[in-house]
């Protein structure tokens, strides 16, 4: 138990210094086995771990990455979720659920070759309800396209309200599809801003810290900056515009 929540609050020091940076981040979220590693290790080059074992991921891993529109953001892989957790089990894996609820945007990667997938689906779905980071999810990873179990569970699976990314690690399909799929997410939460202020103010720094500067034009007295940043971010320099 001591193991157990020193571990905990290493990683929420961790989660506490990315939120600082302002680096847009994702979680991969599913059902064990999905897939969620080798996707991982396949956009990131991470080395996670990537078996066909029910607790292969007992940690969390996050990797930095950028997006085709020039975007970086994070990358977590979480553990996956199983029916009926036991009990022992429970308190080891809960804080690397909490990096599903930290995260800005949340990836589910589903098994299109589990017997139940569209189960697993329903119950990644109701875990995540209950933690209340459902409205985060943004993506629906359909994985191992290659073995499709159940055709009518794969239809229902393709008419969920996310943006669908079907993939194939096996063949190595659908990673640029995923990529972009991201980048579209990163482009809905970002906006492009252009502020002036004087060129005795701070305005660079705080700017840097808060967004990607794209541009900077200096005059006498003023200084000029273009920064792609977080829309909620960008409120606090309206009256710069």
């Amino acid at each position: 138990d001591r193991e157990i929540s020193s571990v905990e609050e290493i990683r929420k020091t961790q989660r506490k210094e990315r939120s600082k940076s302002g680096i847009f981040s994702f979680a991969l979220t599913g059902y064990t086995n999905a897939g969620k590693s080798t996707i991982l290790n396949a956009l990131t080059d991470a080395r996670v771990l990537a078996e066909d074992k029910l607790f292969a991921t007992l940690d969390t891993t996050t990797r930095s990455l950028s997006l085709p529109n020039g975007q970086k953001v994070l990358l977590s892989d979480t553990v996956g979720f199983i029916a009926d957790l036991p009990e022992v089990l429970i308190k080891a894996f809960s804080s690397t659920l909490e990096e599903a609820l930290s995260a800005n945007a949340i990836i589910i990667v589903a098994d299109a070759s589990h017997p139940d997938a569209y189960g697993c689906l329903r119950k990644t779905k109701e875990t995540l309800a209950e933690l209340g980071a459902i409205d985060k999810v943004k993506i629906l990873v359909i994985n191992k396209t290659d073995d499709i179990y159940d055709e009518i569970a794969y239809a229902s699976l393709l008419r969920e309200p996310y943006k669908i990314v079907e993939t194939s690690m096996k063949e190595g399909k659908g990673i640029e599809k995923l990529l972009s799929a991201m980048a579209d997410v990163t482009d809905e939460e970002y906006t492009t801003l252009t502020v002036s202020a004087p060129s005795s103010s701070d305005i660079i720094s705080s700017l840097s810290k808060d967004g990607t500067i794209r541009n900077i034009v200096y005059s006498e007295e003023s200084v000029r900056v273009t920064v792609r940043i977080r829309k909620e971010l960008a409120r606090k320099y309206k009256e710069l515009k």
